[in-house]
Parts: structure tokens; sequence; C-alpha cells
């Protein structure tokens, strides 16, 4: 119980998040009609998913980014994989619903949060064998250690050299 309390963080699992997107790319940065063009074309999206439209369908239809085929699932990630910016978006989120659109350097993002596994630590029953078995293991290695340091102590080594 004692091993437990002090590690509690070592029978946990951690957050994760499952994220979608659709990805509006510039194909001319400099252009500033094409921003405009893209960000009426993001408000559209937009509104279509407020609507009710299915976001993965959208994806399917809009976007520019690597999943758009799957429908914009981007997979699933430990918030800290996230990069800051898009870690707040996420965290202000709740389970199903959509981003605003999201400024990136070379276009416009729409994140939608599709599921939210909150980190648990798992209880002691559930983990007193594992316990048991890194206890008996750091008391073998310890036994070990001291059999080995007791033998280095008390041999005894001669070494003879022979000249030719």
């Amino acid at each position: 119980k004692e091993y437990y309390e002090r590690n509690k963080k070592d029978f946990g699992s951690a957050e994760k998040v499952r994220i979608s997107g659709i990805f509006l790319i510039l194909k001319r940065p400099d252009d500033s009609g094409e921003m405009m063009e893209i960000q009426r074309k993001g408000e559209e999206i937009l509104s279509r998913i407020r609507a009710g439209e299915d976001f993965g369908e959208l994806a399917k239809a809009f976007s520019d980014g690597p999943a758009a085929a799957s429908g914009g699932d981007l997979g699933v990630f430990h918030p800290d994989q996230l990069e800051p910016q898009l870690r707040k978006m996420i965290e202000m989120l709740k389970e199903g619903s959509v981003s605003g659109l999201i400024p990136r350097q070379n276009g416009i993002q729409i994140l939608k949060l599709v599921e939210k596994q909150e980190g648990k630590i798992r209880p002691l029953d559930e983990v007193r064998e594992a316990i048991y078995s890194i206890l008996y293991r750091e008391e073998v290695e310890s036994r070990y250690q001291s059999w080995i340091q007791g033998l280095r102590e008390s041999s005894y080594t001669r070494i003879l050299t022979e000249s030719l």
C-alpha cells in the first residue's frame, strides 16, 4: 500500500483526445484575395456543421488535409503532443463540439473534439500483483548486489607475470 501511495502516477492512464479536422490550404499565401475566399469558405462550412450536417462528410468534400478521405479523423493524441495553441483550443471544447476557424500559417483549420478520455488512476486491488512483482524484483536485486559486494570484499586475486 505504501508503494502504491508513493507511485500512484505510475498506475494511471493518461488523458487522450480524438480529433477530426478540416484544413483549407492557401495555395498562394501572398494573395489576400485567396485568403478572403478561404475565410468565406470556412465560414460556410462552419455554418453547415452548426446546421447539423455531418462533419466527416464535409471534411471529405472540402478538406485539403491528409485525413480528408477518412472524414478528417486525425487520430488519438495526448494533449501534451499538441502544439500549445491547439491544446488550449481543445481544452475549451466539449466532446462532440467544433472549434471556430483557426488561422494557420498556410491556411485555415476547423477542429472537432470527437472523444475525450480523462486520465484515471487504477485502484490498488487492480495493481496489487504488479506491485508485489516490482517489490520482489527490487528485493532480489538488492540481495544479489549485496552478495556480489561480499564476494568482491572476500576475494583475493593474485596476478602473476612471467618474463620471457
